[in-house]
């Protein structure tokens, strides 16, 4: 958290520092109480994935910027949805009890019918991870999709609630379906990559993704290499060319 906020827009002042070193103090207290009532185990999603362990070769960090590349069409697929759904909730600005039932009852129904759409996606991205081979390729660009369906529908219709968790649920789908497309290219690397790459591509802290992603993972310091790589190369594009001053 201490990260995002370095990376956030933020005047550079001394009050800016001190409530940082403030935020500091009281996460290093929080994370000391968690860890010792969580009998001395960090939180879930840490070290959720375990692909593995591949070694890091030359042509690897080419194939991190092509997959940071990918990622940006992927990030314009979202921003596309927005205006959907912005569009199609404008009679409905006004009435927000209306909207917000709406909202619900249609997130419901895509969750029935597609079930991996449902919650942040954390308990459901080991399960797609392992049985990868036999969802296949083309149900895991479905499963990519319905979800930042179902995130732009969720942050349009008025519910609380970030959009990265769901993000690297859509970037792990399009991980696994690249591997099963490329064998040659290692799971973990593809993985990390592309978890890193969908979110960059539209929340402006790369470098804080690119770590919580390591995290989750559980990559080494080395394959953590095209990660970062992934990480700035989304970012860069969206932000720096194509989506420079433009709010999502």
């Amino acid at each position: 958290m201490i990260l995002v906020l370095l990376e956030s827009k933020h005047k550079q002042s001394v009050v800016f520092y001190g409530t940082l070193l403030i935020a500091l103090i009281s996460a290093v207290i929080g994370f000391a109480i968690f860890y010792v009532l969580q009998d001395y185990n960090y939180a879930h999603v840490l070290g959720l994935l375990s692909p593995p362990v591949y070694k890091l070769e030359i042509w690897h960090l080419g194939v991190s910027i092509l997959l940071g590349i990918l990622a940006v069409p992927v990030a314009l697929i979202f921003i596309v949805l927005n205006k959907i759904f912005k569009r199609f909730i404008m009679p409905l600005k006004g009435k927000p009890v209306i909207r917000s039932t709406l909202g619900g009852f249609l997130i419901g129904l895509l969750a029935v019918a597609v079930p991996t759409t449902f919650g942040l996606g954390t308990e459901t991205i080991p399960v797609i991870t392992e049985q990868a081979a036999e969802i296949g390729f083309i149900l895991l660009l479905v499963f990519a999709f319905t979800k930042l369906v179902a995130l732009s529908g969720a942050l349009n219709f008025g519910f609380i609630g970030g959009p990265i968790f769901s993000l690297l649920f859509a970037g792990s789908c399009l991980g696994n379906a690249i591997h099963q497309i490329f064998s040659q290219i290692p799971p973990g690397l593809a993985l990390g990559c592309m978890m890193v790459a969908v979110p960059a591509a539209l929340v402006p802290v790369p470098l804080s993704l690119a770590i919580l992603v390591i995290l989750v993972i559980g990559l080494s310091l080395l394959n953590a290499l095209p990660v970062f790589l992934a990480a700035l190369v989304a970012f860069s594009i969206t932000r720096g060319l194509l989506l420079k001053g433009v709010e999502e």
